[in-house]
């Protein structure tokens, strides 16, 4: 099963989005604030990887509101990642198919690939097989991936803080 998108201009400010870690489960979830969205309707998208590694995107309607991370310690360092470049911004929009636009959880297995730059502050998720995507900027600091038939391709996570080296009671 693939992930259609759908990319709608903004009629607003760029969503911010806010990261945070998990201490205790080491997962990393990002928050995007102020994307457009339905209260009433909210959804989950759970793609699960080899190893147990798993993307989970939070939905309101099909409008991507965040997003948490769990890739440890299946991710790639690569000292000189760099985004790409975007030329579109927007909302994304995501489906789990063409026929099938519902709410409530859905889950996938598919692959899942993890690069990290040196100091782990940028985060490049692959969603399927390698393949020429657009890069499309759907918050100040994330980045979604699509491919030319509009189905999800992956992430870019910028300026990610470090994982913090004792919780808040240790």
């Amino acid at each position: 099963m693939t992930l259609v998108t759908e990319v709608v201009p903004l009629k607003s400010d760029l969503p911010r989005v806010e990261y945070r870690w998990d201490f205790d489960t080491e997962i990393l979830s990002g928050r995007l604030l102020g994307a457009s969205a339905d209260p009433e309707s909210q959804g989950v998208i759970e793609m699960g990887g080899p190893g147990g590694s798993f993307v989970s995107l939070g939905l309101a309607g099909p409008v991507m509101t965040g997003l948490e991370v769990v890739v440890w310690p299946q991710s790639e360092s690569v000292s000189e990642l760099v985004p790409p470049a975007s030329k579109r911004r927007g909302h994304l929009k995501i489906y789990p198919n063409t026929e099938e636009r519902t709410t409530g959880v859905v889950e996938l297995k598919v692959p899942l690939r993890c690069e990290k730059s040196g100091d782990k502050s940028i985060i490049h998720i692959v969603v399927g097989d390698p393949r020429t995507v657009e890069s499309v900027t759907v918050a100040d600091k994330l980045l979604a991936e699509v491919d030319s038939d509009g189905h999800l391709a992956g992430f870019w996570l910028i300026d990610v803080p470090p994982f913090p080296e004792a919780g808040p009671h240790r």
